[in-house]
């Protein structure tokens, strides 16, 4: 399932003494610069902690509260994409393979069909197009045995973590069958009755009269089983079997296009195909888990970026399947074995950096996914930005992995952020939030042409411990609030840096 190619890697020799010295002088007069900005946004400095690094002296130049214990969010994803890029080859690809086994005749398959994952999290439908198009080229219109489905290359989890709400699309599903972010769109189709787009068997959106949960626009009914058949308008016993089903409620406003996270990627990608093999007058059987045997004969593969693309886009968009399917590529390779689960993935990936970087203090290192999608997961202000001053000079391929990392006022979610001349292009940085959470690590050019690795990160453990519990009206209350949080927090974190690309 995989193309690989010879690895190229390059970064500052481990050994080499982390000088942790501090310049007081320059530390004074900028901390009390800082602790006006947190003090004119109203923010409480225990909440906050940063820390410098100069890349041609090795020195810490400026720091505060830099070893207190932070949730690191997305910023996990700076240790998991240089993880991946570390034990797979940049070059990698992961494919999706279309197989089968017996005989064509006539237009005929006479045996099964096989739709096998290869760990592809950036399977789009276009690729899903393309292999039926070549099950057209081939000749087979029609299907005699089973259409199975194949998952099993790593495990597969509903969501990746208890954070948020059920119907959050940035909780996905993840599974080595997985296609389209592993989400789908909801419409007001006829008589205003919820559909998805496009419409598919085995999932259903219903509509319940009773108020959802607070915050929720979506329920996920967890009493359907996937041996209930599906009915038709007449209430006729149709062949395909419901895998899935929500509701929406009458008592909720809906956009014109709402979406949700599917919960049963390999069977929605598995049924996209059978969507777009009827458009080609092709039948299929209805889809189902198997596993695929050794010898098969391939009708197409559908591939994925390198990985070294797949690792820019998990960090410009911060996307957590890619993150998380990387992982456990990453560390099923490593550990010569299978992983059991996302916590098993962040320990092979946890105890690597350790044994890979000695000289970080990191006994407050703590990862429970790939993702950050935890509030489990800790990581301090220091360790971030030794970390990356120690692998500034990393290099895959032809491109440095200070690189690929976001631009600010270009690219990722640094678009938007930091538009203006004194702080726009000088920042190469990845971002990471949660409710409570809104931290930036990476790397930043200042105004007197030095270079700098830093770690800024703020957190409200009270506000986040409420949104981590049970769902209810508080919760849903502290969740709004944590918008107005995010926004101060945003606003102090743009004035602290151009601060400090002027200053340093």
């Amino acid at each position: 399932m995989l193309m690989t190619f010879r690895l190229q890697a390059a970064f500052l020799p481990i050994s080499e003494k982390v000088d942790l010295k501090l310049d007081t002088k320059q530390d004074k007069d900028s901390t009390e610069a800082v602790l006006k900005i947190l003090k004119k946004h109203g923010i409480d400095k225990s909440q906050f902690s940063i820390a410098v690094r100069e890349l041609k002296s090795n020195k810490t130049v400026f720091n505060y509260r830099e070893k207190e214990p932070h949730i690191p969010a997305s910023v996990t994803k700076v240790f998991t994409t240089f993880f991946a890029l570390n034990i797979l080859d940049p070059k990698t690809k992961f494919a999706t393979k279309l197989s089968y086994t017996g005989k064509i005749e006539n237009g005929t398959l006479k045996g099964d069909l096989f739709l096998t994952g290869g760990g592809d999290p950036y399977l789009t439908n276009e690729k899903l197009l393309n292999l039926v198009m070549h099950m057209q080229a081939m000749g087979i219109f029609k299907v005699e045995g089973n259409f199975f489905f194949d998952q099993n290359l790593f495990p597969f989890f509903e969501k990746i973590s208890l954070v948020g709400l059920e119907d959050h699309t940035y909780n996905s599903s993840v599974s080595a069958l997985s296609s389209d972010f592993n989400r789908i769109r909801i419409i007001r189709g006829r008589k205003g009755k919820f559909e998805t787009l496009p419409p598919l068997t085995f999932l259903e959106i219903g509509e319940t009269k009773e108020k959802l949960g607070p915050g929720e626009k979506f329920q996920r009914d967890y009493l359907v089983s996937i041996d209930q058949p599906k009915t038709d308008p007449e209430n006729q016993i149709d062949e395909s079997l419901v895998y899935e089903r929500w509701f929406g409620s009458k008592k909720e406003r809906y956009a014109n296009i709402e979406e949700i996270p599917l919960r049963n990627p390999a069977m929605y990608t598995a049924s996209m195909l059978d969507f777009y093999a009827k458009k080609f007058n092709i039948q299929l059987p209805y889809p189902k888990p198997g596993v695929t045997p050794k010898k098969t004969t391939e009708i197409a593969s559908a591939y994925s970026p390198t990985l070294l693309e797949l690792c820019k886009l998990a960090l410009y968009y911060s996307n957590n399947l890619i993150a998380e399917s990387l992982l456990f590529h990453a560390a099923t390779k490593h550990a010569k074995r299978p992983v059991r689960n996302f916590i098993d993935a962040a320990r092979v990936m946890e105890q690597w950096i350790k044994k890979k970087f000695p000289i970080l203090d990191l006994d407050s290192f703590k990862l429970q996914n790939g993702s950050g999608l935890s509030s489990a997961n800790i990581v301090s202000s220091a360790d971030l930005a030794t970390f990356l001053q120690l692998i500034q000079s990393s290099k895959f391929l032809h491109r440095y992995y200070w690189s690929i990392l976001p631009a600010s006022a270009h690219s990722g979610f640094l678009r938007r952020k930091f538009v203006n001349n004194d702080a726009g292009y000088r920042i190469w940085a990845k971002t990471g939030s949660l409710d409570y959470v809104n931290n930036i690590a990476g790397y930043f050019f200042s105004q007197n042409g030095q270079r700098y690795s830093f770690s800024l990160m703020f957190q409200d453990l009270d506000g986040r411990k409420v949104v981590d519990g049970p769902n209810s009206s508080k919760a849903e209350k502290f969740r709004q609030q944590a918008r107005k949080w995010r926004k101060i927090t945003q606003n102090a974190t743009e004035s602290i840096l151009e601060f400090l690309i002027q200053k340093l």
